[in-house]
């Protein structure tokens, strides 16, 4: 693989890509040795394009969909729009976050109702 025609910037972007084969870094480090170029004081300009870096916020499901999602799990008409706009969007970790909170919704909702089912049919009622 040839580096020699690679600008200053292309190389550190390589240099520090997490996605980069450990094999084209060490050819990235020597051609950066072979130019005297020393990558690593570019690092505070870059730091804030970094993808490991959690400064980007990931989408989030909006507040009244999570409560929809988690008091009314069973209505399907309901849910199923959230969904479908989520779908139409094509956004990946809405959609995650959309299961996660039905399946919230579905469990609270069944603890509930073990919970009344237990109380009001397995307690003796105090008789009068």
């Amino acid at each position: 693989m040839d580096l020699s025609q690679h600008t200053e910037d292309e190389l550190f972007v390589l240099r520090n890509s997490s996605y980069i084969n450990e094999e084209i870094k060490i050819l990235v480090d020597i051609e950066c040795k072979r130019r005297n170029i020393k990558l690593h004081i570019r690092d505070d300009i870059y730091k804030p394009y970094d993808p490991k870096v959690d400064n980007i916020k990931e989408p989030e499901l909006e507040l009244e969909n999570i409560f929809l999602l988690i008091l009314f799990p069973f209505f399907v008409f309901m849910s199923d729009r959230i969904r479908v706009k989520i779908s139409y969007d094509g956004d990946k970790i809405k959609l995650k976050k959309y299961w996660l909170f039905i399946s919230i919704g579905f469990l609270i909702w069944t603890v509930l109702i073990v919970l009344m089912v237990n109380y009001f049919f397995f307690t003796e009622m105090p008789s009068y």
